[in-house]
């Protein structure tokens, strides 16, 4: 199968008018994005009231500065078994790095026999203990993040179904499940499975790192009650999520490109 990352070069128009004042990037790129339509019955903006973000939240929300803005993440396999599965793992890095610029490292998996029997609901893992208990102590000081990549099912807690992925905005963790992404035995089911697994490790990711869900335009961070939601969403981020990071020194985030996946 053949990765390809075409790359979408944004540049502004030049003017003879000096004194006009320069768009921001996100009037310039606004017409390029779809905006989100009125949420229905079901969608994640229907069930859940969320107010956007300021650009003052995610300063106060992101734990990333200049001091480790160039630092490795971490991606820590949960119950990776099968050859087929590393190898969806090792697509997902190649992605984040090259998408976002950072260095990308994968760590060996643990085997989730060695739990303890409350970790688990029947065959599901509690991402919120794998969060606190198994991921958060491997975390270093000076890592960008690391996150749990599982072929299991998971869910936060009581009253919670499942999870796709879960993040802490401020503590540089999360986990990602792609249990429920279909099966991966021929060529075109795995392309469809990797491009579920890229946007939720992405939506994940950029969770991570402080932002918090878009309700603005269509984008890698809108939130999904359902696949069918998630699958409606795109895999890049949206200019209003790219002036946030825009504002702070992490400049391998302006290598906005686009993703397609041939078999």
């Amino acid at each position: 199968m053949i990765l390809l990352l075409p790359v979408l070069y944004f540049t502004a128009g030049c003017s003879n008018h000096r004194n006009q004042p320069a768009e921001s990037s996100t009037t310039q790129l606004a017409e390029l994005y779809d905006t989100l339509s009125t949420p229905q019955p079901g969608e994640w903006l229907y069930e859940q009231q969320e107010l956007g973000q300021t650009l003052e939240e995610f300063r106060e929300d992101t734990p990333i500065d200049s001091n480790n803005a160039e630092a490795t993440f971490y991606i820590l396999p949960i119950d990776i078994i099968h050859e087929e599965e590393f190898s969806l793992i090792a697509d997902v890095a190649t992605y984040l790095t090259t998408i976002f610029g950072y260095e990308v490292t994968v760590l060996p998996s643990i085997n989730a026999q060695l739990f303890p029997t409350h970790y688990f609901r029947d065959e599901q893992l509690n991402s919120q203990l794998l969060l606190d208990e198994i991921i958060r102590p491997l975390l270093e000081k000076d890592a960008l993040g690391i996150m749990g990549l599982t072929q299991r099912d998971i869910y936060p807690g009581d009253g919670w179904n499942f999870v796709f992925g879960q993040a802490n905005t401020k503590e540089k963790i999360g986990i990602t499940s792609f249990a429920r992404y279909g099966d991966y035995d021929t060529d075109s089911a795995r392309q469809l499975v990797l491009n579920r697994l890229i946007k939720t490790t992405t939506h994940e990711f950029l969770h991570m790192l402080g932002l918090q869900h878009c309700i603005q335009y269509a984008c890698v961070l809108n939130g999904s009650n359902s696949l069918d939601e998630s699958d409606k969403k795109p895999s890049i981020i949206c200019p209003e999520c790219k002036e946030l990071i825009s504002k702070i020194t992490l400049a391998s985030f302006l290598r906005l490109r686009s993703l397609s996946f041939v078999a």
